[in-house]
């Protein structure tokens, strides 16, 4: 037992040394490994948005077609103001996307002093709202994503809500 302790007690400088080694270079690669996610995932590298999707115009959007009729989409509510449909690209088994039939570019165009966008955007958490009570994911639970801007990841120049639900959601989302 001496023999084994001794070598054991004369190899732990060594160990320590290459721990230390090993340690330094395991958290270099990983601050590389986020350093590379982080550039991925950067606005201007995520699937579907771009600087010119965000500069383009919100009349000249995919969802001006969908309002329009042009682009075929699953609607779950429609009235005068709004339009719900479903997510081409689902995160969650719920996800549907409420619009408002005029075009917005985003939450942060909106005018803080404008009574009508003030009630349009209240009538759009109404919708959200009903629509987790069509889709029956009311009880259980849902989220009510606004995504706006390059940083906040926003893919098309046009307000839209995402009702996600039909799962557990995880937190924080971003």
């Amino acid at each position: 037992h001496r023999a084994a302790l001794h070598c054991t007690l004369h190899s732990l400088p060594a160990r320590l040394n290459m721990l230390r080694h090993f340690s330094s270079f395991s958290l270099a690669a990983t601050r590389q490994t986020h350093a590379r996610r982080r550039t991925f995932y950067s606005s201007s590298n995520k699937p579907g948005t771009s600087q010119t999707i965000l500069e383009q115009k919100p009349e000249d959007s995919l969802f001006a077609k969908i309002v329009r009729k042009e682009i075929p989409a699953e609607v779950i509510y429609e009235d005068e103001r709004a339009l719900a449909f479903r997510d081409i690209s689902p995160v969650a088994k719920t996800h549907v996307l409420v619009i408002p039939k005029q075009p917005l570019g985003g939450l942060s165009v909106c005018k803080v002093d404008d009574d009508a966008e003030k009630l349009l955007l209240g009538h759009l958490m109404h919708i959200s709202q009903r629509v987790a009570v069509l889709e029956g994911i009311d009880r259980s639970g849902f989220r009510v994503v606004v995504n706006d801007g390059p940083h906040g990841q926003q893919s098309v120049r046009w307000l839209h809500l995402h009702v996600i639900g039909g799962r557990q959601l995880s937190w924080p989302p971003g």
